[in-house]
């Protein structure tokens, strides 16, 4: 009886540990909704941030073609490799006016993963972001 009783419990237990280690796998989404072969280069105001991982997200609003205000939403990767391309809270501040390309929703929507950033406030960036300076 003891002996089934502690095959029970560790059983238990390496089922709950093998359900932590896979857990993440089911928070991160595809980007297939995304389509990698459009660009789309939009110049705007950022409105909004969420300036944490899994991905930062910046609302950013732009004047259509129409002349009518749109609000869209951009997707980045995570603060960590965001830095490391030079692209900062400082930069990403709400108020800044941004020209970045992405590629967009392939639904159309108002929404794309971030591609590069050209400039912030006028202040031109590297085309491979390196020297990047909001102040410069």
């Amino acid at each position: 009886m003891t002996c089934k009783i502690i095959k029970r419990k560790f059983l238990m237990m390496l089922l709950s540990v093998l359900s932590l280690g896979t857990s993440g796998l089911y928070a991160h989404h595809s980007h297939s909704m995304f389509d990698a072969d459009a660009e789309l280069t939009l110049a705007g105001k950022v409105v909004g941030l969420r300036y944490a991982n899994p991905h930062i997200r910046m609302l950013l609003e732009v004047v259509n073609e129409s002349g009518q205000m749109e609000k869209w939403d951009i997707e980045m990767s995570t603060i960590a490799n965001m830095r490391g391309r030079g692209v900062t809270l400082e930069v990403l501040a709400v108020g800044n006016e941004i020209v970045i390309t992405v590629n967009p929703l392939r639904d159309g929507g108002l929404g794309g993963n971030y591609d590069r950033i050209h400039s912030v406030n006028g202040v031109m960036n590297m085309a491979d972001g390196s020297n990047w300076s909001p102040e410069s």
